[in-house]
């Protein structure tokens, strides 16, 4: 029997001896554990609810890092006038710590006030105390509710297909001036 150790004669008093050992070695993991928590918690913290950009940028310096970097393509549609932008995403998202930058930088690009602009921040369940989010059905994160004059116009899902330049046009594309207030 290779590789293996038989304490022949000992197995009584090495069975106790592991038994005696087992339950503080046990009892001090377990206190180790409970008190590294709060500084691991720490670590996975997230906003939940209203955030201004400011904020978010300051608190998630990953958001800030990521508008900094993002190149605003072409844009093929002017500012509607009404125009509210609902962003629900989560700072714990990956998708949301891409999407939403570029949303922000583009929106600024093309003029829309941060006004009309409201960041709502969702826990791991995808709700937030107003319950906007299920308001609006959410499923994924980040999504970006475009409406005018109080009136969905359209939503941006997660990712868009191609360019969030080419999204957003499309949704603003549909408002026909005289359907504007």
């Amino acid at each position: 029997m290779k590789d293996q150790v038989i304490f022949r004669g000992w197995s009584g008093p090495l069975s106790r001896f592991k038994q005696s050992l087992c339950g503080p070695l046990l009892a001090y993991c377990v206190i180790s554990l409970a008190a590294a928590l709060p500084a691991v918690a720490e670590d996975y913290q997230f906003h939940v609810g209203d955030i201004t950009r400011a904020h978010l940028f300051e608190a998630y310096p990953v958001f800030e890092a990521q508008y900094n970097i993002y190149e605003v393509g072409e844009l093929s549609s002017g500012v509607v006038p009404d125009l509210h932008v609902q962003v629900l995403f989560a700072t714990w998202c990956h998708d949301s710590e891409r999407e939403v930058p570029r949303l922000l930088k583009i929106l600024e690009t093309a003029g829309v006030e941060s006004s009309a602009v409201e960041l709502v921040a969702l826990d791991f369940n995808k709700s937030e105390p107003k319950g906007r989010a299920a308001l609006r059905g959410l499923e994924y994160t980040p999504t970006f509710v475009f409406s005018v004059a109080g009136e969905e116009i359209g939503r941006i899902i997660e990712r868009p297909d191609g360019a969030l330049e080419a999204a957003i046009g499309s949704i603003l594309g549909q408002v026909r001036s005289d359907d504007l207030p």
